[in-house]
């Protein structure tokens, strides 16, 4: 086999060995309670749209995790503001979260993995995951776009080790 073929195939194993060790490594090492962002911004039930609307703005946040006892019973989005209060003509300072929330929400055990979450993500189509402890306590929030960053850096360390394994044939 000529040089530059041998070269080839090993630069080729190379990648695939170091793509199924980043897969590996990331899901031992990724749970949700370390990926997940920490402190979660809540909302009680009671409180009015007007009050979790001004909670998200001043906190940045585009969803309110609904706390009862410290345990996840509901989400409010941005969007549920927006259309299932503002554009039905709700008025913000008497309509309550509970009344407009979306109730049961899903969530995903701290102890899971990324690609777990990943698989919620997909299969429910939701943005946003309330992470809980086994007996239900919220501990933080992980998103979509927290994959989608982890997933960007963990591609320009696989570039960067590609090319450091086999700089003349990558």
């Amino acid at each position: 086999m000529p040089e530059r073929q041998f070269r080839a195939s090993l630069s080729r194993g190379t990648r695939l060995a170091l793509l199924a060790i980043v897969l590996i490594s990331l899901e031992e090492a990724h749970h949700a309670r370390e990926i997940c962002t920490k402190p979660v911004v809540t909302a009680s039930a009671r409180m009015t749209v007007d009050q979790a609307a001004r909670a998200m703005r001043s906190k940045n946040v585009g969803a309110l995790v609904v706390v009862n006892a410290g345990r996840p019973v509901g989400m409010l989005t941005d969007r549920d503001v927006a259309i299932e209060v503002v554009a039905k003509g709700m008025d913000l300072d008497t309509a309550r979260v509970g009344d407009v929330m979306h109730k049961k929400p899903i969530t995903i055990r701290e102890d899971l993995g990324i690609f777990d979450a990943a698989k919620v993500f997909a299969r429910t189509g939701v943005r946003r995951l309330p992470v809980v402890t086994k007996s239900g306590v919220l501990v933080g929030v992980i998103t979509v776009d927290d994959l989608i960053m982890l997933l960007g850096h963990v591609a320009g360390a696989l570039s960067a080790g590609l090319r450091r394994a086999c700089p003349s044939t990558c």
